[in-house]
């Protein structure tokens, strides 16, 4: 399950797209597939009405029965963020090329436009701003786990922190859930030939899914935000589908 190890991305005409984003567990890394669709699905976008640049995580896939030189169609069901930080559920209908079948898979994020007077339908975002988006994915997080890292924190892990390896020596549930996610207290050792070694805990929000990538004594990936006077904060870095429950 393919990593990104740092916070911002980016591509935007080409075939990928990264983005850094913050969900259940803070600023999980993630990588986008900005799939190559036909040329009805560009002159739709065209015709205007699909204002809101924004990010759609699939729910659910099946195919239409129809295909277009060989490839199939797909209908997409998305949970779609808005640009205030809430979410909505909406419909999307694209061709896809048979290489791109296997990643179409549940909590995949897609990059998409949608229509503010019209939320039934939304289209893929063949130009889609990175920044843009991880702001309105920071929104949500803070809005979704009020108790752990505020909009500003994430924000600024994003601009400032650094990606890197990090040994994880602490696990433990709490037994809080909140939304589907599970709160858990993470403590990690990390090796700097500046700093030497120093450790790090705290409290935040992971999926169940994330469990099977979080194992005591094994390196994770994650980035930190070094404060040497202040408190310094890490998060996690984790495969995309450990997105949703």
């Amino acid at each position: 399950m393919p990593l990104f190890t740092i916070e911002t991305p980016l591509s935007t005409t080409a075939n990928t797209i990264l983005i850094a984003t913050a969900f259940g567990i803070p600023l999980i890394a993630i990588i986008i597939v900005l799939y190559k669709v036909f040329f009805h699905a560009k002159r739709k976008e065209k015709k205007g009405g699909y204002q809101i640049h924004t990010v759609g995580f699939i729910r659910s896939i099946r195919q239409t029965g129809t295909y277009i030189n060989e490839n199939p169609q797909m209908r997409i069901q998305l949970d779609v963020l808005k640009e205030s930080g809430g979410l909505f559920q909406s419909t999307l209908t694209a061709v896809f090329a048979l290489s791109e079948m296997h990643m179409l898979t549940p909590a995949h994020p897609i990059p998409v436009l949608y229509n503010p007077s019209n939320l039934s339908d939304v289209i893929l975002d063949h130009h889609a701003d990175p920044e843009h988006i991880q702001s309105i994915l920071d929104r949500y997080n803070s809005l979704k786990h009020p108790n752990d890292l505020t909009y500003a924190q994430r924000e600024e892990i994003r601009h400032a922190g650094k990606p890197q390896k990090a040994l994880l020596e602490h696990l433990r549930l709490t037994g809080k859930e909140e939304q589907g996610d599970l709160e858990a207290e993470i403590g990690i050792r990390i090796t700097n030939n500046e700093k030497g070694d120093f450790t790090l805990q705290r409290t935040m929000y992971v999926t169940p899914k994330s469990l099977d990538y979080l194992t005591i004594g094994k390196y994770i990936d994650v980035t930190l935000l070094w404060k040497p006077e202040g408190e310094s904060l890490f998060t996690l870095n984790l495969p995309i589908d450990t997105f949703s429950s």
